[in-house]
């Protein structure tokens, strides 16, 4: 997997790809790529990640919201935001903004 850091990204925006359909189940987040029809299921704070970058936030909007949602430092945050984005955008789940207008 790519090395992906949430400051290469602050201030761009990551959105969900056109290509997935969502449904939220409890906690979860189960998400179905249409191109490649494979299941994925996000726990809370993915799915949190998920619904802000659906909601139009940019990477620094989620991580400040991230930071006021769950006790965590900093530097974890981070660490565990470029890891689910890299996930998220390796299983083609989001894509940069530019990506969507062909």
């Amino acid at each position: 997997m790519r090395s992906l850091w949430v400051s290469e990204w602050r201030g761009k925006q990551l959105i969900c790809s056109p290509n997935v359909t969502f449904q939220r189940l409890g906690d979860e987040l189960v998400v179905v790529n249409l191109d490649s029809d494979i299941i994925y299921t996000l726990n809370a704070t993915v799915a949190s990640v998920w619904e802000l970058l659906q909601s139009g936030s940019d990477i620094e909007d989620v991580r400040i919201q991230l930071l006021a949602d769950y006790e965590v430092e900093e530097e974890t945050l981070d660490r565990d935001l470029s890891e689910a984005l890299a996930k998220l955008i390796d299983f083609g789940l989001i894509i940069p903004e530019a990506s969507a207008r062909g």
